[in-house]
């Protein structure tokens, strides 16, 4: 690394890489331009920079002084990370090092921590981490602040007392209403010897002043709790206020069991058993609330040794139940430890980073996916402009939906550097900032549910909430319903403290398909739709592809009522084949079936349920 002093006569070099020895040299040199060329040693004082391996450098000739920024150590040091330090070497006097500190501090580069957003006050929360000091790897248990309104700048807040042992790959949620943030479990390797240590507490840190850490009751107390891990998925579902946890590992196991904790005063832990098959264990998955349908949605994560590429839904209502998703389009393939974050703007899924285990080798993962989340999911690249980050695994993701962008943070590049990346995706660039959004909308036996954010300061007293009739109640013809296919007022309500606007519409019926949104002389939004279940329905709804050769994709509308059985019978009216499906949930189900061998030409695939029956011709060409 070097520059030209000008004034000076001379080329100014630090640092490099010592040939023999492929250690990183810190000591500085000066060559002489004028008179007799030589090289001479600079004996620098003050703290001497470390990490400087392909840092930038730049001569600032009006102070007389190297200026030296960022950098990474030489690779065959474990564990690397890239610096965000600014570093300067005074040249005026007797030659000194100094640390040129920024504006704000900034937390250090690392991955796996625990991630809160606070819509109300734009801000993101980050907790632990792990990442590289010293040559060492360190596991933080430092609480930061960013607050994402311009300018963006990061605070460390530092609770008071006991605080949580220093971890990584945990997860974290914002409670709004105590105004704090609660991390559970993760795992260390600090001890003697280096062994890992997997924890199963519960801490909750206020973000107001004066900051405190509070351990909440866990299986250390006598309470039942998750058993300790790291890796696990966790989302805040703000309809419940509660933090809800999925799977993760320890040094025997994969876990693929659901626990939830309240965040109401004295919520203790409690595990969920959910209906349906899930995803099994697994750890590094992916997961975000999806709002507009009341579930959490998991994605990938390693099983096995492998990087896994399904998705999974967990219905959250009185029942919580899984069901397995099959996206259309080719996907991202499977990854471990991406960054997630739900865009209720556009009902999707964003993913970004992890990285894929195959066969013991990993790659990193690229680009920026979208996995819609409506009727019928798709997968889809998201096109990026500007300059994206690296292909970070571990990294903090958020979706800011007041500015209509995904926030990113640190992570690791692949299994070398611990990155300082702070970086948004902006889908919507130069939009005003939106004023309103939709949290969640569920459906209970007291009506619809919707849970909306609208800024703490600066609403109207009350807020008009619109509805409009889409799809008319069972036995109630659309033009009959009051203000069929517009949008009227419905009501006006109160948001509190934080914003948060909570309302239930008793008037739906089965049958029914409602949409809402906050109306203030149109200058909020919010949109929510909810359908209520009608009678149950079975219907085949696809079956692909036409001809086949005898693999088939069956899609299939089940009323949950009864087992489903598949039947395939040739042109002649005799039944070839058989198979019992079971019971099946009600809603949209997805069979793959191969056509036995032997059987050709027109067919007919046959589905019952519960006493219906459905039909639909297969043509087999082998």
């Amino acid at each position: 690394l070097g520059a030209l002093d000008e004034a000076g006569g001379r080329i100014v070099t630090v640092g490099g890489i010592d040939p023999a020895s492929g250690a990183e040299r810190t000591d500085t040199w000066t060559f002489h331009l004028a008179g007799l060329a030589l090289w001479s040693r600079l004996a620098a004082g003050g703290e001497v920079p470390q990490d400087i391996e392909h840092a930038c450098v730049a001569f600032d000739p009006a102070r007389r002084r190297l200026v030296l920024h960022g950098g990474r150590r030489p690779s065959g040091l474990s564990p690397g990370f890239v610096s965000n330090q600014t570093w300067a070497l005074d040249l005026a006097g007797a030659p000194a090092w100094r640390r040129l500190a920024p504006a704000f501090e900034t937390p250090a580069p690392g991955y796996g921590r625990a991630t809160a957003w606070d819509p109300a006050g734009s801000a993101l929360y980050v907790f632990g981490g792990a990442s590289a000091r010293a040559g060492d790897l360190a596991f933080s248990n430092e609480l930061w602040r960013a607050d994402l309104r311009a300018p963006e700048r990061w605070s460390r807040l530092v609770p008071a007392g006991a605080a949580p042992p220093g971890r990584h790959e945990t997860v974290g949620a914002y409670d709004p209403r105590a105004r704090r943030v609660v991390i559970f479990g993760g795992w260390s390797a600090d001890s003697p010897g280096g062994v890992p240590r997997y924890y199963d507490d519960t801490w909750s840190g206020t973000v107001d002043s004066p900051y405190v850490w509070t351990r909440l009751p866990g299986s250390g107390e006598g309470a039942a709790a998750p058993a300790p891990r790291c890796g696990h998925a966790g989302i805040y579902d703000p309809l419940r206020h509660s933090l809800i946890v999925f799977g993760g590992a320890r040094a025997d196991s994969e876990l693929g069991d659901v626990w939830e904790l309240p965040l109401a005063a004295g919520g203790i832990w409690r595990k969920l058993e959910p209906e349906g098959e899930g995803p099994g264990g697994r750890f590094g998955a992916s997961a975000v609330y999806d709002g507009a349908h009341d579930r959490m949605v998991i994605f990938g994560g390693s099983a096995g040794g492998r990087s896994q590429s399904d998705v999974w839904a967990l219905g959250l209502g009185v029942t919580p139940r899984w069901r397995r998703l099959d996206p259309e389009g080719p996907g991202p393939g499977g990854r471990t430890f991406g960054g997630a974050a739900y865009d209720g703007a556009r009902a999707r899924m964003l993913v970004l980073g992890g990285y894929d285990v195959e066969d013991n080798v990993i790659f990193s993962s690229y680009g920026v996916w979208a996995l819609s989340l409506d009727d019928a999911p798709r997968w889809q690249a998201v096109a990026e402009a500007g300059t994206p980050p690296y292909p970070a695994t571990g990294s903090s993701v958020i979706y800011d939906a007041a500015r209509d962008r995904m926030v990113t943070f640190g992570g690791r590049e692949l299994l070398d550097d611990y990155l300082p990346d702070f970086r948004a995706l902006e889908f919507a660039p130069g939009a005003p900032e939106r004023l309103a959004w939709l949290l969640g909308a569920r459906l209970e036996a007291d009506g619809a549910h919707l849970l909306w954010q609208t800024p703490p300061e600066g609403s109207p007293s009350t807020i008009p909430i619109e509805k409009r009739i889409e799809v008319a109640p069972e036995g109630v013809p659309l033009e009959e319903s009051a203000q069929a296919g517009d949008w009227f007022l419905e009501a006006r309500v109160a948001a509190d403290a934080q914003g948060l606007l909570a309302w239930t519409d008793p008037g739906v019926g089965a049958g029914g398909a409602y949409r809402y949104r906050l109306g203030a002389a149109g200058a909020l939004g919010g949109e929510a739709r909810i359908v209520v279940p009608g009678t149950p329905r079975f219907a085949i709804e696809r079956v692909a592809p036409q001809p086949t050769t005898g693999a088939l994709s069956i899609r299939f509308y089940s009323s949950g009522i009864g087992p489903v059985g598949l039947a395939l019978y040739d042109v002649r009216g005799r039944r070839v084949a058989t198979r019992d499906l079971g019971a099946v949930p009600e809603g949209r189900v997805v069979v793959n079936y191969e056509v036995p061998p032997g059987v050709r030409g027109v067919c007919f695939l046959r589905l019952t349920q519960g006493g219906r029956v459905d039909t639909r011709k297969v043509v087999v060409a082998r």
